[in-house]
């Protein structure tokens, strides 16, 4: 959001971008007819800005969001929640399509932000597709409110000047701190949150923008995370299924694979679920997989 535009991204479930629009921030406001001559300059912004008002109904009522994030972006936002929820809770021809009406938040850009302008992110295949800053901070929020920890990896790197996590604004003091030791503690804590959540193997599978969590498994790294993703061509149905990938990733027999260290790190924190674009169900999993 700026004094005068926004991009609007209607982002689904999986952290896809389904449509993106930019919008005049006015278009919030309440509707009134053109009253500049016909004609004019003025009446065609008057006009677009209608359109504008008019295709974010339209929007709306398509996609039917459950949540919708404003970024804070600029000095007027509380009033542009405002409109919007007016839009929303006014507009019967709008009402009419939801059954529950979407919550609205506020959303802190600070990492979406550092997401948009880092080079190396941009021109990943999450987001090489979306040429302007703007357009990626929309989705980008987007995905930071789904998963903050699969949008927050994309910018940690081994090497300390390609850390983008380094320059996110996380502690007044951290300048102070060397970039070798705070990198240590930035991505021991990534590894712990990992830990605790566990991957969602099938989800991150299909997902671009989560792969680089595969990287944080016990076990792992960037080099070895980057061979096991590329393997991932076909739904993870069985933790056999991981075992073998590694296994010939590793050149390894079968009967080094039940004492091979990087397996057995690994295994207990991949969790195995059918994603919801998959055609088979959790009857499809080992019964003891299934417990997991």
């Amino acid at each position: 959001v700026t004094k005068e535009t926004a991009s609007v991204a209607f982002v689904n479930a999986f952290g896809e971008a389904v449509d993106i629009r930019s919008f005049f921030t006015s278009c919030l406001l309440p509707a009134r007819p053109v009253q500049a001559e016909k004609g004019s300059f003025k009446a065609d912004v008057e006009l677009k800005i209608q359109q504008h008002r008019e295709e974010l109904k339209t929007m709306l009522s398509l996609y039917k969001p459950a949540v919708v994030l404003l970024a804070v972006t600029a000095p007027d936002i509380l009033k542009l929640k405002d409109n919007l929820e007016q839009i929303i809770t006014r507009s019967q021809d709008l009402l009419v399509h939801f059954k529950v009406l979407p919550k609205i938040h506020l959303v802190d850009t600070t990492l979406p932000r550092a997401v948009a302008y880092n080079k190396r992110v941009s021109e990943s295949p999450a987001y090489r597709d979306y040429k302007d800053h703007s357009q990626r901070i929309a989705i980008s929020c987007a995905r930071f409110y789904q998963d903050a920890l699969a949008e927050a990896s994309q910018l940690w790197h081994e090497i300390h000047d390609e850390n983008g996590l380094l320059v996110v604004p996380l502690h007044p003091l951290q300048k102070e701190v060397p970039k070798e030791m705070l990198s240590r503690a930035i991505t021991r804590t990534l590894q712990e949150v990992l830990a605790k959540t566990g991957l969602q193997i099938n989800k991150v599978r299909r997902s671009a923008h989560m792969s680089s969590l595969i990287q944080f498994l016990p076990g792992l790294g960037p080099r070895k995370a980057k061979l096991f993703m590329k393997t991932l061509a076909n739904s993870v149905k069985s933790r056999q299924s991981v075992v073998d990938i590694m296994a010939k990733q590793l050149n390894m027999s079968v009967e080094d694979q039940d004492s091979n260290p990087v397996i057995k790190n690994m295994l207990p924190f991949i969790k195995i679920d059918p994603d919801f674009r998959d055609s088979w169900s959790e009857e499809d999993l080992p019964s003891l997989d299934r417990l997991r």
